[in-house]
């Protein structure tokens, strides 16, 4: 059995437009909410859910300089999307801030809203007739992670945009029997977005295979595929890696054996696979997978002829295999960032595949049934819905930690300086800023992978950078050159949510300087947000311990 719905109407366009406007604004209202909340535990200030987008904007200001990275002096691969800081680029050129990285995630959510109303007036589900359609909206836009996902501030919003975008091409292409080249150019970008993409890429290619789509499939894979291998040989001509640091140093020894060893390639694809299939976070995926890979399954088993399977099994293998795809090779991510995007495909995948089903229901629906389904989807996403106040609270982690170091390097450190943390402090800050994780720094990635164990390589970074002050979480290093002199720590106000430890640790790289710097940092410490402390340390009992200290 096709689809219901073969060609576009005058009246399918009407409720295409009525629908979005209703969907927009209950997204915009929901933000704008969650944005005035931010405001107002800061003080006044914005700040995004995580460091990392400041990443992206610093990588965006050196792109407007004609440089790749986040010095001035060397080239990096911070960020973890090809496209993002170029995204990104054009609107700090036009005076946007940290607000280029706010507008570009507004913007995505209001896609994943406009790409999810594409998908229903396709299979022509009459969601409009529905009582209390405002209160089922905002449900699903609270529990599918939406508002968290905008002020994550990270290309999130974007690819999972995209992702509804090529979800919503695959259903227009099977009513129509028509290649859309909007939904080709979706399938291209994916990959770019995120490089988890390219499952989205290589799951419509192969349906366009399928489907014997033969210049499509060759178009669509030269471009896509050809565009992230362009930019694998641009990393490599700078003399990074071929994948961007944030990656290798995120995906650890799965990435960082690529291309090389093939066997332990696959056993890190199994141990992958296997670690996230235990995950209950997996839960929702597995049912999701089950539900659309059903019809494939089914079609396969009758004919192993796709030209005579239902469209169904088309957006079955679609939704299916992104879903497979993650599991083997993605991860979870703090706030269910890494993972939305697939929830929404296989969500809207069931509503495309069973809309035949879900139609006649709705035609009697009353608004008590409205308000039931709310709830009952509230509750069965409520670790999602958590993270809308969750999310407000790591803005103030932000807030009080990245941002007051950024604060303090700008307004008086004004020189080198060392950190884990790399996004707030270098956004906005000409000083050279020397990241020992290694997302900024090729090198310091090399060999902190390299002596796991030993603070050496630290110390020889500094020395060759010039950095005369650390501020690091120590959990994040086995060990500290010993030749650094604690000055004391900058400890949160807040709960530690988005930040995996709540206070940072000021060094001074020599020991002679150590009661200068900390003097500098005594005289601004009452400039600190409200709430925020630096606890003072006892530099005649510490420097003391540092004489003739050899790593």
């Amino acid at each position: 059995m096709n689809m219901i719905m073969t060609g576009g109407t005058e009246g399918d366009t009407a409720r295409f437009r009525a629908l979005v406007m209703r969907v927009s604004a209950v997204i915009l209202v929901l933000l704008a909410a969650e944005f005035v909340a931010i405001l107002v535990v800061n003080g006044g200030h914005f700040t995004f859910s995580f460091d990392d987008p400041y990443i992206h904007l610093a990588m965006a200001e050196e792109i407007l300089k004609g440089h790749y990275g986040i010095n001035d002096s060397e080239s990096a691969a911070a960020a973890s999307s090809i496209l993002y800081p170029f995204l990104l680029a054009p609107l700090l050129a036009l005076g946007f801030g940290q607000f280029a990285a706010l507008a570009s995630n507004v913007v995505g959510a209001l896609a994943i809203g406009v790409a999810a109303c594409g998908v229903l007036v396709e299979v022509r589900l009459p969601v409009e007739r529905l009582p209390r359609l405002t209160l089922a909206i905002g449900a699903l836009v609270l529990g599918s992670g939406l508002v968290s996902l905008t002020f994550s501030g990270l290309e999130h919003t974007l690819q999972a945009a995209d992702a509804l975008a090529c979800l919503w091409g695959l259903v227009h292409y099977l009513n129509r029997r028509r290649v859309s080249p909007w939904w080709i150019a979706a399938l291209i970008l994916a990959p770019l977005i995120r490089y988890e993409g390219a499952s989205i890429l290589a799951a419509g290619i192969l349906i366009l295979l399928l489907k014997r789509e033969w210049r499509w499939v060759v178009l669509a894979g030269v471009i896509g595929f050809g565009l992230v291998g362009g930019f694998s040989a641009f990393l490599l001509h700078l003399g990074l890696s071929f994948l961007p640091s944030s990656v290798l140093v995120k995906s650890g020894e799965l990435a960082s054996g690529m291309p090389g060893d093939v066997l332990g390639l696959f056993n890190g694809f199994v141990t992958t696979l296997g670690a996230n299939i235990q995950d209950p976070r997996a839960i929702p995926m597995l049912v999701g997978i089950v539900f659309c890979g059903a019809p494939f399954l089914k079609a396969a088993h009758r004919s192993s002829n796709p030209a005579s399977w239902d469209d169904r099994a088309f957006i079955g293998l679609f939704c299916a295999l992104i879903a497979l795809a993650h599991l083997t090779l993605g991860a979870y991510g703090w706030f269910a960032r890494y993972e939305i995007y697939v929830h929404l495909i296989l969500l809207l995948g069931i509503v495309a595949i069973y809309a035949e089903r879900f139609a006649p229901h709705l035609e009697r629906v009353d608004a008590r049934a409205v308000v039931w389904f709310s709830a009952s989807f509230l509750l069965l996403t409520i670790r999602w819905v958590a993270m809308v106040p969750a999310t407000v609270i790591a803005s103030q982690n932000i807030y009080q930690q990245q941002y007051q170091m950024h604060r303090f390097v700008s307004d008086v450190w004004k020189a080198p300086v060392a950190v884990n943390d790399l996004g707030w402090v270098s956004f906005e800050n000409e000083n050279y800023v020397l990241d020992l994780l290694g997302l900024g720094s090729e090198t310091a990635r090399k060999l902190r992978l390299a002596h796991p164990a030993t603070g050496a390589w630290m110390q020889q970074l500094s020395v060759d950078h010039n950095v005369h002050l650390a501020m690091i979480s120590r959990g994040w290093f086995a060990q500290v050159p010993c030749q650094w002199v604690p000055l004391g720590a900058l400890r949160l106000a807040s709960e530690p949510v988005s930040v995996p430890f709540d206070q940072v640790t000021f060094y001074a790289m020599v020991v002679s300087e150590a009661k200068g710097i900390q003097a500098k940092i005594r005289t601004y410490a009452p400039q600190f947000a409200s709430g925020v402390r630096f606890e003072f340390s006892d530099l005649d009992h510490v420097s003391s311990r540092k004489a003739g200290c050899a790593d």
